[in-house]
């Protein structure tokens, strides 16, 4: 590393701010290079004939590299990378996952009509209480 910095011969010269930029000059393109080679490699990679946990394994460290010099990559693209690069033999399963959509209202709708034909006591068109206000207790239909 002094080799790189004080090769032109001007460390007499050098202020610590000065010495920083030059650092920072020196190791920003090696850095930059290095993201395009980890990103490049992670979104390149496929599985073949790797055995499917040495797959996962290969994408998961290349993500875990990128994260840890400032380059994270999102769940949904890890996702997406890993179902991309199964080949032809997962078209199956790569396909399952992107015709399925999740509907909130209808999972809501669903679940509500099982707890309702449970008959845990809640009347949709009255509530819990059979429709009485609070307080009402004496007159109960």
């Amino acid at each position: 590393m002094e080799n790189a910095v004080f090769a032109n011969g001007f460390e007499d010269h050098i202020e610590g701010a000065e010495a920083w930029y030059a650092l920072e000059k020196i190791f920003s393109a090696s850095s930059k290079a290095r993201v395009m080679q980890l990103r490049l490699e992670f979104q390149t990679t496929r599985k073949g004939s790797l055995p499917m946990m040495e797959y996962i394994l290969k994408l998961k460290n290349l993500a875990d590299s990128l994260a840890v010099i400032g380059e994270p990559v999102s769940d949904r693209d890890q996702i997406l990378q890993l179902l991309g690069g199964l080949g032809a033999n997962y078209n199956s399963i790569v396909a399952t996952p992107q015709h399925h959509k999740y509907n909130k209202k209808e999972h809501f709708n669903r679940n509500t009509s099982i707890y309702n034909r449970n008959n845990f006591g809640f009347n949709p068109g009255r509530g819990l209480n059979g429709g009485r206000s609070r307080g009402s207790h004496n007159n109960r239909p």
